[in-house]
């Protein structure tokens, strides 16, 4: 027969296994969160920009914008004395008798003039479209790298580009494409950092 005593102690010890039960099953629960909890990952930090604001905006092209612009005022200086001289030339045609000789040779001169006018224009435009194709990319690339050094500096995790759509004729081939391309459809203003960006692109060289 087991004492009173001997009851007690026994309790006692059950007792202390269990609260020890107890702690070590908190202590794992404890810790398993801990753990769950660092290897969650933490929402990312995502802002927008408007590059089509930036590219025609910033300082940088406005005055590449003015160079081209007397570049281009000279051209067309060029091609209207051109004109003026092909509309002169015209004019002598029609009074002199089709088939002379002076009738002719100024025929023979207007075709070339002309000829000359539009492979001039040809040439011109081409010129045109190629040296604006390589600014562009230039630009979008510097760009590229100041978007990068901003959101290092604000801690950004993903920058989303955000365009705006001018819906004045939204038939147009490339109000389409940019439709069918356009992938943010609704931010919050507060994460747009355009503004940032023009701001530290104009202050690069």
């Amino acid at each position: 027969i087991i004492s009173r005593k001997g009851n007690q102690m026994m309790n006692s010890k059950f007792y202390m296994i269990a609260i020890l039960v107890g702690v070590l099953v908190m202590f794992g629960a404890y810790q398993q969160g801990r753990l769950t909890a660092d290897s969650a990952v933490a929402p990312a930090k995502v802002a927008v920009v408007d590059i089509t604001k930036v590219i025609k905006t910033c300082e940088k092209f406005k005055k590449w914008q003015d160079e081209k612009q007397k570049e281009i005022q000279k051209i067309e200086d060029e091609f209207k004395v051109m004109r003026e001289e092909l509309s002169a030339l015209n004019e002598n045609l029609k009074i002199r008798t089709p088939g002379s000789e002076d009738h002719r040779k100024l025929a023979k001169e207007f075709t070339e003039k002309k000829a000359t006018l539009q492979a001039k224009d040809a040439a011109y435009k081409e010129i045109w479209e190629n040296e604006k194709e390589q600014w562009t990319e230039q630009l979008y690339q510097q760009i590229l790298s100041v978007i990068d050094k901003v959101a290092t500096q604000k801690g950004l995790d993903i920058v989303i580009a955000n365009e705006e759509l001018n819906l004045a004729d939204p038939m147009r081939p490339e109000i389409m494409q940019t439709i069918v391309t356009k992938k943010l459809l609704y931010h919050n203003s507060k994460y747009d950092i355009t503004d940032e960006i023009l701001v530290a692109l104009n202050a690069t060289d």
